[in-house]
């Protein structure tokens, strides 16, 4: 399977599920496509959850009778609301011409991003060497192993020892399974490929949902359509989303970010169309569902769009409109309460995440306005981008249009925050805030950078229309459709030109870490010896939680001690996990030690080099060859397997 091949299987696995849905909810087809992705996770996490309550296996199968049955509801729910539907306001949707115009702007700004992915990822079938790939790809195979996709039975993958509960959103992770079975694409290349196809389409169709959701009411239908597919073809050249992300291997947050604007836009556009709230419903259950910091980035837009235009223009009224809004809320509450009392049990952890950079907060200011925290500031700073975000802020100024602004500045101030934290009761307020982006500057530059990409797009077609209007009273002669062929020109040419100027650090940072660092072809080699062994696919292979070993299970169906790299021991690990970890190479001493074998079935035991930066070698595991318990039957230079023998002595 070719890498271009692979990503279109897995887009349209993402795009048409949903699509057919929203088609049958009376949706146009454009719309349809921009919020067919946060549909399909929408079913997805309908249907996983009571799924792994019931026993039930999540997979192609039982995935095609969910969609079934939500199209069907989908169906029925559109005759029963037909009396609300609003025909009028449906009339105003975009016509085949405008929509046109913003598709080819999404695809130039695919095709962009795209090209980086082509790129920078010449070792695209490799392992990545990141820090939660490894527990994405493992998750994926383990939903395919077991079909357990549930978001809630996550500890039975985590916690191998004592099984405990862990809550961790599984919905990207189970539509890959799906891809994986129905292409035969590994678990980690079904990793990449999904986690491609989010970065490539998501963004695009964001930027240009957003920006016509900013504009539609304030100009032209065709302006809007000009700046939304400019905003669209610009989105490629941002840092944050979707190249940092990728590379921190954060997909499910990365493809919540990317869903997050088009749900937005349908619970808004749901208080004129009435009958779009099942839909709206469907979508922020998905949204959620991928990634929480997602649904916090969809309800913070549709807050800060109700309190700043909303409550001043009301689409049916102030109270038609919040009733019609907690018509959205209580059912999506409702059908998330599993997982956020699974969230409320790990709070503590997510509550615990720090990123103070000790430079003050003057400079965090600073960094916060310009896009230059954390992992951004490894690159220079995007001038270019700056100045024409903030020229396109101005328009929005001239325009009133004020939410993007007042959501701007509340998310500038959280990162001030979380790089130099405030005191007192703004600090405290700040803070809680904060805390549901895990008090991460680069989580929240990423929320920052949707808004300046439409704001970008905006300032583009603003200044190219400026400037062919001037030519044109200059020329005075021509025909308005070759003037309007030269704004798209320029229109074009600018987001091409921006776009392979920042092509190197985009393909950089896609392939950055398909390195084969972590797992090379001496790692592969010496798992395949391993599953070869007598007993290796029925017993626990003790490992490290720093080395890459964790990767045997998603590539080679051995189930490791660790699934991630939990350094050096997170929740729920075990007292026998523990006492391995630590004391594994005194067996010959430590009594524990023995016990802990038993009782965690483990026959062999996996070492590999290198560690994850900045960790080390675990104890245990450090004077093995020392060790008679211990034989070593296995070392190719960089892999090391060794079987129990203690029971002999």
């Amino acid at each position: 399977m070719s890498l271009g091949f692979g990503v279109l299987i897995a887009l349209l696995l993402l795009v048409f599920p949903g699509a057919i849905v929203a088609r049958v909810g009376r949706l146009t087809w454009p719309t349809a496509v921009a919020v067919g992705p946060a549909l399909t996770y929408g079913i997805v996490a309908l249907a996983i959850v009571p799924f792994g309550a019931l026993g039930l296996p999540w997979n192609a199968w039982t995935a095609l009778f969910a969609l079934a049955v939500v199209t069907a509801v989908a169906f029925c729910l559109r005759i029963a609301l037909t009396r609300v539907r609003d025909v009028d306001a449906e009339a105003l949707a975009a016509t085949r011409g405008p929509a046109l115009v913003v598709a080819a702007g999404v695809l130039l700004g695919a095709l962009l991003i795209g090209l980086a992915a082509l790129r920078g990822m010449p070792n695209w079938q490799s392992i990545p060497s990141n820090w939660d790939s490894v527990w994405h790809a493992n998750t994926i195979r383990f939903i395919v192993d077991t079909g357990q996709a549930s978001p809630t039975h996550m500890g039975e993958l985590r916690n191998v020892e004592t099984h405990e509960a862990l809550y961790y959103p599984s919905t990207f992770h189970a539509l890959a399974a799906v891809f994986s079975q129905l292409s035969g694409a590994a678990p980690t290349t079904a990793y990449t490929l999904n986690s491609l196809a989010a970065a490539i389409w998501l963004f695009p169709v964001s930027a240009a949902t957003l920006t016509w959701q900013l504009l539609r009411t304030r100009t032209d239908e065709w302006r809007t359509a000009g700046s939304s597919a400019s905003a669209a073809a610009l989105s490629g050249s941002f840092t944050a989303l979707p190249y940092i992300e990728f590379d921190t291997a954060s997909m499910p947050n990365l493809a919540a970010y990317g869903i997050a604007v088009p749900t937005m836009v349908l619970v808004v556009s749901a208080l004129r169309h009435r009958d779009r709230i099942p839909l709206a419903v469907l979508a922020l259950l998905g949204v959620f569902s991928v990634h929480i910091t997602g649904g916090v980035v969809a309800v913070l837009f549709v807050a800060g769009w109700w309190m700043f235009e909303a409550l001043w223009h009301p689409v049916r009224g102030r109270l038609a409109d919040f009733v019609n809004l907690l018509v959205i809320a209580i059912p999506t509450v409702v059908l998330l309460l599993p997982q956020f009392l699974g969230v409320l049990q790990q709070a503590e952890i997510i509550v615990g995440h720090a990123f103070v950079t000790h430079e003050g907060k003057k400079r965090a200011l600073i960094d916060a306005v310009v896009q230059h925290t954390r992992h951004l500031n490894d690159f220079p700073i995007q001038w270019v981008l700056i100045i024409l975000a903030a020229i396109g802020a101005i328009v929005l100024v001239v325009r009133r249009v004020w939410w993007p602004l007042a959501v701007w500045l509340l998310l500038v101030v959280s990162i001030v925050h979380s790089s130099a934290p405030f005191g007192g009761p703004i600090g405290a307020l700040t803070g809680k805030f904060s805390d549901l982006f895990y008090s991460d500057p680069r989580r929240l530059s990423g929320v920052i950078t949707m808004l300046l990409t439409a704001a970008v797009g905006i300032a583009v077609f603003t200044l190219a229309s400026a400037a062919v209007a001037g030519a044109r009273r200059m020329v005075d002669k021509g025909r308005p459709r070759a003037w309007n062929a030269a704004t798209a020109a320029i229109v074009v040419a600018v987001s091409i030109g921006i776009g392979l100027a920042y092509l190197p650090r985009a393909q950089f940072l896609f392939g950055e870490k398909y390195d084969r660092v972590m797992v090379d072809s001496k790692d592969l080699e010496a798992w395949a010896y391993l599953a070869k062994l007598p007993g290796a696919r029925d017993t626990l292979i003790g490992d490290a939680n720093t080395d890459g070993t964790a990767w045997m299970y998603a590539v080679a169906g051995l189930h490791p001690l660790w699934t991630h790299y939990d350094y050096p021991v997170q929740q729920g690990p075990g007292y026998h996990r523990f006492i391995f970890w630590a004391y594994a190479d005194d067996a010959d001493s430590d009594p524990r030690v023995a016990e802990a074998v038993k009782a965690l079935n483990i026959r062999y035991v996996v070492t590999s080099t290198p560690v994850v930066r900045g960790f080390v070698m675990p104890d245990g595991l450090v004077s093995l060859d020392r060790s008679r318990s211990w034989e070593k039957i296995y070392d190719n230079g960089e892999a090391r397997i060794y079987e129990w023998r203690g029971d002999e002595r």
